[in-house]
């Protein structure tokens, strides 16, 4: 009872009432009694029990879907709760509603009290997480296994918990193997000095260029001559002579004793040389080699129906095809025919990604997908060549 909350005035009211209504006087102590505890429920508010548990706090949202669930259950009950009726499928369909707001509102809380613990770790928030961890509802077990005897009661497993915390929080020494360190030590010291000391040379794929045989010959000299002193091989059958020049010349080039053969094109660095049409070339080797790779990546879904979605699709294709259609075209001098060539393939690619007709614009395959154009790539692989250039000068 609320004793400080009573009207004092009904209160006043209905004592008189009772008192004027005795008639007798052997009545008047059941009468007193009565009316006092007729005042008491009329006039003194009780205080409201707290239930145990946690307090859930419906949003609007769900207070709105529930009242429509609650609404369409009358009804449904009011045309007798026939399974096959239209409110029956509606009702189901709030529920479902429901179900999937609340769990959606228990995800966020369960983040924001995650996000609160590593924003502002205390000891409320850290007791909090234990006990939803501890919670019938929110686990599978009601068993813990801690150095191999298995708790179940809560006391022994808040005892558990807080032996392992214990602990953790004491500083103890570091168990190091101090011979395996040891070692470690004097490998990265080995490896640091061989870094420092070591003399930069250049890859296996060597390029001569020159404008005198003679000329081109001392240098196939020199090199197998370092290659000999550096105790490695130069094969003559890899090594190959590309004349360019407009009057072929008759003379016989060799590499350590061997003679070496003059071909109208090469490979260098994967770039293809060739004495003439040496873009044309590299670029229908570059459009066959992205064909190949993007047929390879068709198994993983990056095709245009019941496969990935687009965007998904388009970052597969830009991480493994592109790369290998551009592969080296920024060194070459192309003109605006090839670089259509590799528009035209690139196009095309969009299209079968997003699945869209081949009728489609050209500005509409790129813009619904934020894709680039090929010509765009190259020119960044030339800003990138620029500055590498760049570097090594300063």
């Amino acid at each position: 009872m609320q004793w400080d909350q009573i009207d004092k005035k009904s209160y006043n009211s209905i004592i008189q009432n009772s008192i004027s209504s005795i008639e007798n006087e052997k009545d008047v102590n059941i009468h007193v009694n009565g009316s006092n505890d007729y005042c008491s429920e009329k006039t003194i508010p009780t205080k409201l029990l707290q239930t145990k548990g946690p307090k859930w706090k419906a949003s609007p949202e769900v207070l709105t879907i529930l009242k429509a669930c609650k609404e369409i259950y009358k009804k449904w009950q009011s045309v007798g709760k026939t399974k096959d009726h239209v409110l029956a499928s509606e009702l189901k369909n709030e529920k479902k509603k429901l179900r999937s707001k609340l769990r959606a509102e228990q995800a966020l809380d369960r983040r924001k009290l995650y996000q609160q613990i590593i924003d502002n770790p205390n000891t409320q928030l850290f007791y909090r997480l234990m006990n939803r961890g501890r919670n019938n509802n929110r686990t599978t077990t009601n068993c813990l296994k801690i150095n191999g005897e298995y708790m179940i009661l809560p006391e022994e497993q808040r005892k558990g918990f807080a032996q392992y915390y214990e602990d953790l929080s004491i500083p103890k020494e570091e168990q190091y193997d101090c011979n395996y360190l040891n070692l470690c030590k004097i490998r990265q010291s080995c490896i640091q000095e061989a870094l420092q000391e070591c003399t930069p040379t250049c890859a296996d794929d060597i390029a001569f260029i020159s404008n005198n045989e003679n000329e081109l010959q001392i240098m196939l000299n020199v090199l197998s001559r370092y290659a000999n002193e550096h105790h490695y091989t130069i094969h003559p059958m890899k090594t190959q002579i590309i004349d360019c020049s407009k009057t072929k010349s008759n003379y016989k080039w060799n590499l350590g004793g061997n003679e070496i053969n003059t071909a109208e094109s090469g490979v260098h660095l994967g770039i293809i040389r060739a004495e003439k049409n040496e873009c044309q070339i590299n670029i229908q080797e570059r459009i066959q080699i992205a064909r190949r790779t993007k047929y390879a990546l068709m198994g993983s879904g990056v095709h245009g129906t019941n496969g990935l979605d687009p965007p998904t699709s388009y970052n597969i294709y830009k991480t493994y095809v592109v790369p290998r259609l551009i592969y080296g075209l920024e060194v070459l001098p192309m003109t605006k025919a090839n670089i259509e060539q590799l528009e035209k393939f690139h196009r095309k690619n969009l299209r079968h990604i997003q699945s869209l007709p081949e009728r489609t614009s050209n500005a509409a395959v790129l813009l619904l997908i934020e894709a680039l154009k090929i010509e765009t790539e190259i020119h960044k692989r030339c800003l990138s060549l620029l500055l590498s250039f760049v570097k090594l000068w300063k």
